[in-house]
């Protein structure tokens, strides 16, 4: 009976031992997993981390490059000029390296130089753009044009066509409103003009158009020779 016994609680033993031996193996595979797994994420860290690096680069590279941008406001009276070179000599480029245009020629035209001229009342824009290395220059003018404050010297000649207006007031010293000008045409077959100034084409041929201004102390006169194409 002892035998019996005995044999039973070695079989007991035994037993317990062995899920004991598969527990621990059990647990041993489970920390290799972890181990694989925090491996793997701090590789795609780096990676991460070395794809930061490339853009911070190209960010560095793009700003090696850069451009300049000024805004100025000038003005010039009707047929008057003005250069424009003094205000983009500091780019070290010369006023005839840049391009220069207008964004309307019937108020400011430019040359290419930088030299604007007044052709009517108003306002436009006027910008300039030039290139240096890896820089680029853009200088914008706000450009006023007032009417003349003195009698134009020379005869202003427009051509429209038959049945155009052209508002003359615009060419003429504009501290006196249009209807305290006297308005002439020299020949109304042609050229026809109102009390305010305004100009239109009758038939093909040219007219010249006088205003004049007369007080106890101004005296102004301006001529304009209108051609009318049909």
């Amino acid at each position: 009976m002892k035998r019996q016994l005995t044999a039973v609680v070695l079989s007991l033993c035994m037993a317990f031992s062995s899920v004991g031996v598969m527990y621990g193996a059990d647990e041993s595979t489970d920390t290799s997993e972890e181990e694989t797994v925090t491996e793997t994420t701090t590789e795609e860290t780096t990676e991460t981390t070395t794809e930061d690096d490339t853009t911070t680069e190209t960010t560095t590279k793009s700003s090696e490059s850069s451009s300049v941008s000024k805004d100025y406001e000038v003005s010039v009276s009707v047929d008057g000029t003005k250069s424009l070179s003094s205000y983009v000599t500091a780019s070290g480029l010369s006023a005839s390296d840049f391009t220069w245009s207008t964004s309307s020629s019937s108020v400011a035209t430019v040359s290419s130089s930088g030299k604007i001229t007044g052709e009517k009342k108003g306002s436009c824009t006027v910008t300039a753009e030039g290139t240096k290395g890896s820089k680029t220059y853009t200088y914008i003018f706000y450009v006023t044009v007032s009417s003349s404050s003195s009698s134009s010297t020379t005869t202003k000649s427009f051509t429209i066509d038959k049945g155009d207006t052209k508002d003359l007031y615009d060419y003429v010293d504009d501290d006196y409103s249009a209807s305290e000008y006297d308005w002439d045409s020299s020949s109304t077959t042609y050229v026809t003009v109102t009390s305010k100034g305004v100009a239109t084409g009758k038939k093909d041929g040219s007219a010249t158009v006088t205003a004049t201004y007369e007080d106890d102390d101004v005296s102004l006169e301006y001529k304009f020779k209108i051609t009318v194409e049909d």
